[in-house]
C-alpha cells in the first residue's frame, strides 16, 4: 500500500508540473509589429484603362507583398502619356483610343475621314498626334478637329450632330453597352507598338515590380475576373462595359508583358510620330531602364 501511494503521488507532482507549464509560452514576448508601408506618391489620370495594371496590381497585393503604398499625390513619379522624362517603364504599348458611330459600319476605314471634321472627347494632344500619325499614313493630312468636353460631344453625337467621335476606348465601351454606338476602328491596331501610358521620374525598383505582377495578372486571368477584382476603382461603369474595355484591350496587346522599357518599341514609335512632326528625344537620353531591369529580378 506504501509504495502504491509512493506512485500515486509522483503521479500527482509530475501532473502538478505539467498543469505550472500550462500557458507557459503566452509569457513569451510578442513579435514585433511589421513597420508600416513604404508610401510612394503617384500622379495619374484615375479610372482610365491606362491605371489598369496599377490597379490590378494593388488589389492583387502585389505592393502589399512589397511593404509598399501609394497615394495619387503630385510631386511623385508620374503615370502617363509620353512627356516627362526620364521614361522608367511602359505601361500600354498601344493607344487605347478608338473612333464610334452611331451605326454600324464595317467598311469603314481611315481615309474616309478626308476633308472630314472630328470630334474629340477627352483627349489631350498626345492623342491627336498620335491619331494624325495614323492618318498621314492612310493618305488623310487635313483634318478639322473639334475639341469638345466630354458632355458637349456626347450631346451632339446622340444628336446624330457628328457622324464619328474619338474617346477612349473604355468610355466607348460605355456607349457600346448602352446601345448608343459602334466601334469602327481602334487607333491602336493602326500604331503598331507605341508607349502610350509610361511610368516616368522617380520610381524605385520594387514599384516597377510590383507593376509587373499587375501586368501578368492581365496576361493570365480572364477578362471577367479583372473587371471584378477592380470595380471599386471604375465607379459608375458598368461591370459589363468594364470586361468588354479589359478583353478589348487584353485582344489588342494594350499591355506589355512587363515594364522594361526596350529599346525597339521605343524606337519604332519615334519613328511612327515622326510622321506627324512629332520629335521624340533618343532612347540613350529619353529613358533609364535600370530600375525595370533591377525589377525583373524581384519578380517571383
Amino acid at each position: 500500500m506504501a509504495r502504491t501511494g509512493w506512485r500515486g503521488k509522483a503521479l500527482a507532482v509530475i501532473l502538478g508540473a505539467v498543469g505550472l507549464c500550462t500557458g507557459c509560452g503566452t509569457a513569451r514576448r510578442e513579435a514585433p509589429a511589421p513597420p508600416p508601408p513604404r508610401v510612394v506618391r503617384l500622379t495619374f489620370a484615375a479610372h482610365t484603362l491606362g491605371a489598369l495594371p496599377l490597379y490590378v496590381a494593388t488589389a492583387a497585393g502585389a505592393f502589399a507583398r512589397r511593404g509598399l503604398a501609394w497615394t495619387p499625390e503630385p510631386g511623385g513619379a508620374t503615370l502617363g502619356v509620353p512627356g516627362h522624362w526620364p521614361v522608367r517603364g511602359f505601361l500600354l504599348v498601344r493607344p487605347d483610343w478608338v473612333l464610334v458611330s452611331r451605326a454600324p459600319d464595317p467598311a469603314f476605314r481611315w481615309r474616309d475621314l478626308r476633308d472630314q471634321p472630328v470630334a474629340v472627347a477627352g483627349l489631350d494632344d498626345f492623342a491627336r498626334t498620335v491619331v494624325d500619325a495614323v492618318l498621314a499614313e492612310h493618305g488623310v493630312r487635313t483634318v478639322a478637329w473639334e475639341p469638345l468636353d466630354t458632355d458637349t460631344a456626347l450631346a451632339l453625337f446622340r444628336r446624330d450632330r457628328i457622324p464619328w467621335l474619338l474617346l477612349p476606348l473604355l468610355p466607348a465601351e460605355v456607349l457600346v453597352h448602352r446601345h448608343e454606338a459602334h466601334i469602327v476602328q481602334y487607333v491602336g491596331a493602326a500604331t503598331g507598338p507605341l508607349p502610350s501610358v509610361v511610368l516616368a521620374g522617380s520610381a524605385p525598383a520594387s514599384v516597377l515590380a510590383a507593376l509587373n505582377d499587375g501586368l501578368v495578372y492581365l496576361d493570365t486571368h480572364p477578362a471577367a475576373q479583372v473587371a471584378t477584382l477592380v470595380a471599386a476603382d471604375y465607379p459608375g461603369v458598368p461591370l459589363a462595359s468594364l470586361e468588354a474595355a479589359v478583353a478589348e484591350a487584353q485582344g489588342l496587346g494594350l499591355f506589355p508583358a512587363s515594364t522594361f522599357p526596350d529599346r525597339p518599341t521605343y524606337e519604332a514609335a519615334a519613328r511612327f510620330l515622326a510622321a506627324a512632326g512629332t520629335r521624340w528625344p533618343d532612347y540613350a537620353s529619353a529613358v533609364d531602364s535600370r530600375p525595370a531591369k533591377d525589377a525583373l529580378g524581384q519578380s517571383p
